[in-house]
């Protein structure tokens, strides 16, 4: 049977630690492009190795393979009978026309309470805020 922490229990996070997390993410320029000589590799491999930096527990505990050049961590569960659970997002973002930003697309500036920048939106957040609950969790112990 399934049992879970109760959520008034858990760590719980006002921005202090995810939002630095998630900023040096958004600085990573990982811009898609259906021409490859438009994507730089650098930049997607500097995020990934961030992502070591930034979730070490995740990057201890899990197992990472890289599949057609995204990333697949396997958490293996306690329990063979429950179904997998898969937990998505990607990385990449469309090119920005950085004229058209009132701040620098690629700074993760943080201002007011709101991280901005590409991707903080659509989907780094998501992949951030993944890796950082896994991270807690894990280092936790829950």
């Amino acid at each position: 049977m399934y049992t879970s922490t109760p959520a008034e229990v858990l760590p719980r996070d006002r921005g202090d630690a995810a939002a630095p997390k998630l900023a040096r993410l958004i600085a990573c320029r990982t811009v898609s492009s259906r021409i490859p000589e438009e994507v730089d590799d650098g930049e997607f491999a500097r995020f990934r190795a961030e992502l070591a930096a930034l979730f070490p527990v995740v990057h201890r505990r899990l197992t990472l393979e890289e599949v057609g050049g995204g990333l697949l961590f396997r958490w293996q569960g306690t329990e063979d009978e429950l179904d997998p659970v898969v937990l998505m997002a990607h990385y990449d973002v469309v090119p920005v026309n950085e004229d058209l930003w009132d701040t620098p697309a690629f700074e993760g500036i943080i201002k007011d309470g709101f991280v901005i920048g590409r991707g903080t939106l659509d989907t780094k957040v998501t992949f951030s805020g993944i890796l950082f609950a896994a991270n807690q969790l894990i280092g936790e112990g829950f």
